[in-house]
């Protein structure tokens, strides 16, 4: 999982580095930068939010056209998954040339200040343990949604008796299609 708030030489060593090892990079485009060939064809998976997936591409996302249009620009770049984190519309999965929506969890939302970062950590994890795709998807889109109902950012991340009560308790929002 690589951020930009390294160097970009760095992110750029690292995700050769890992991409020659057969590791799976996740890039987090945080802070939104446009960002170099040299890293993005190396990035398996890039998780922009709708601000950095419209400063990375000069599309803005605010329709289902426009979302698979500047995913597809991305893809376009060398990067092979989009996961577009929408808020509260959840997230949007460009791969494999089709876009799927992810949607979130009804939850009352007090803060999301970590509701981004909680994705990105919820999902690495999940692949990292093994978790297909999808799975991986919607164990990160709970947490995040989880996340937002407490105040601050780690103060209000889910011990794992949190997240099983999460699971069993709450209900997905409806999918939105085009």
């Amino acid at each position: 999982m690589l951020q930009l708030e390294i160097p970009m030489a760095t992110n750029i060593y690292a995700a050769k580095y890992c991409r020659e090892q057969g590791m799976t990079v996740i890039l987090d485009p945080a802070p939104a930068a446009s960002l170099p060939a040299e890293l993005l064809c190396n990035v398996d998976i890039i998780t922009p939010n709708e601000t950095e997936l419209e400063q990375i591409t000069g599309i803005k996302p605010a329709s289902w056209d426009g979302r698979l249009r500047a995913c597809k620009a991305l893809c376009d770049m060398g990067v092979g998954v989009v996961i577009n984190k929408a808020g509260p519309d959840g997230v949007y999965v460009y791969r494999e040339g089709v876009m799927k929506n992810y949607p979130t969890y009804e939850v009352e939302v007090v803060d999301t200040t970590a509701a981004g970062d909680s994705f990105n950590g919820a999902f690495a994890y999940a692949m990292s343990c093994g978790v297909d795709f999808e799975p991986a998807v919607d164990f990160a889109n709970l947490l995040a949604a989880v996340s937002t109902t407490g105040f601050g950012a780690q103060s209000a991340m889910p011990t794992r008796l949190g997240m099983e009560k999460a699971r069993a308790t709450l209900r997905r929002k409806e999918e939105i299609l085009p």
